[in-house]
This record gives structure tokens, sequence and C-alpha cells, in this order.
């Protein structure tokens, strides 16, 4: 029997995505779908190593997909994110910044890894670890020439002072909401996430 090709492996990844956590909100389910392709995927570039580039792709897209659907700072996040959970997702965070580097991936994915790391450290109150992850993410932001994705982090980043116990920084955030939210639907996006996370991890 032929082995799973990339393409059939990340089919396989947003199947489960789509069905156990964005519909069903299953979490396990999710993950242990979603580790399965992650396993399957870095075995297979193991295995196939002319392949190897796209079969470690498909896992650091994974890696990124479980370790956001682990987050506990969304809106609309799992109600039973366990310890246990987010210490998986901060090693796939860990994982997804390390393979985009080796793999030198583009600006804008790179800022995507640097993003979910920090948005995991914030989770654990790591807040300066969080604060150099997020600053990383807006560098790469930058190089990839994405205003928004580059205040996005900016405002992270405040969200850090904020939490570490700089209450001035609020009026900064205040300024670079808005400032986001001029840009479009995206900077909409962006400037909705950061009173949810203060809420949560305040």
């Amino acid at each position: 029997m032929e082995p799973l090709t990339p393409d059939e492996l990340r089919a396989a990844g947003f199947l489960a995505a789509k069905t156990f956590d964005r519909e069903k909100k299953e979490l396990d389910a999710y993950i242990l779908m979603a580790r399965t392709v992650f396993d399957a995927a870095l075995a297979l570039a193991e295995k196939f190593p002319g392949q190897a580039d796209a079969y470690k792709t498909v896992a650091l897209n994974t890696s990124f997909n479980i370790a956001a659907a682990c987050w506990p700072g969304w809106e609309d996040a799992h109600p039973n994110i366990s310890a246990e959970h987010r210490a998986r997702a901060l090693a796939m965070c860990r994982f997804n910044v390390a393979t985009g580097e080796a793999l030198d991936k583009p600006a804008d994915r790179r800022s995507n890894g640097c993003w979910i790391l920090g948005a995991h450290l914030l989770a654990g109150g790591e807040y300066d670890e969080a604060r150099a992850s997020f600053q990383a993410a807006a560098a790469f932001g930058e190089q990839a020439g994405s205003t928004d994705g580059t205040l996005m982090n900016q405002g992270w980043m405040l969200v850090c002072d904020i939490l570490a116990g700089d209450e001035a920084k609020r009026d900064e955030l205040t300024t670079l909401t808005a400032e986001l939210e001029s840009l479009g639907e995206d900077g909409k996006f962006y400037a909705g996430q950061y009173e949810p996370a203060l809420g949560v991890f305040g």
C-alpha cells in the first residue's frame, strides 16, 4: 500500500479540525486525530527524505492548529482546556518556531509561529518571554509587509506589560486598538482579541 501523500495528510488534518475542533467542539478527539497526522508526517519525512520538507510542513501546520485549539485566551475557547493540553500545546509551539526556522519558511508564517508561542507563554504567566516572542512576531510581520500583523503583535506586547502590572500601558493599547480597527476587517478581528485575553488572564 502506498503511504499517504503530504496532500492527503493535510486533508486529514483539515477534516479533523473542521469536524472535531470547530463543529463538534470535542477537543480531546481533535487532538488525538491531529497528533496522528503530526506523528505520521514526521515519520514519513524520515522515511522519504526526498519529500521531507513537504511532510515536515504538514507537521508544522498541524502543530500550529493543535496549539491554537488549546489556547484559553480565545473568546470562544474550549471550556475544558487542561494543564496537560497547555503543556502539549507549548511543546507544539516550540516545534513550530524551530521548524519554521529550519525550513526557512516565509516571514508571515514565521510571524504566526512566534505569535502562538507568545500566546501560550502569556497564558502561563511568562510575560517577559511572551513579550520577546511577540516582538519577534512583529519583526517578521514587518518583513512580510503586514501592517496589521505588526500592529497586532505590538498590541500583545502591551498586553504582556499590563498583565505584568504596568497599568499605564492601557492607554497605549486603546490607541493601538483604534489604529488596528481602522485597517479593515482583519484589523478589527485582531483588535477584538485583547480584552477577552485580559479578562481571562488578568
